[in-house]
């Protein structure tokens, strides 16, 4: 039985390797997509300023403030995904450290 837990333990090693390259490849594009979104959401919110002080237009104003809304639920599931591979990975180092 020892024997097959070890053979177990290593078998998920190159599975964690693989899911660790994967983390750092999903926290890049979760960083940089969250430096775009943030300038372009402070680039938003000064036109909706600007469109509700010259036009009125309230049907752009909202327009604008759900593309504000979709940028930031981008940005969640980025961040869900990454902490549910750092999850997965942290039960996997358990699992090898057992």
């Amino acid at each position: 039985m020892f024997i097959l837990k070890l053979i177990a333990k290593i078998c998920v090693l190159p599975l964690i390797l693989v899911l660790a390259v994967l983390l750092g490849i999903v926290k890049l594009f979760v960083g940089i997509y969250n430096v775009a979104r943030s300038l372009f959401t402070f680039l938003l919110g000064a036109l909706i300023v600007l469109t509700i002080i010259y036009y009125q237009d309230w049907l752009q104003v909202g327009f604008m403030a759900v593309l504000s809304g979709i940028g930031f639920a981008i940005l969640f599931v980025g961040i869900a995904f990454e902490v549910m591979i750092e999850g997965f990975i942290e039960r996997l180092s358990m699992f090898v450290m057992s």
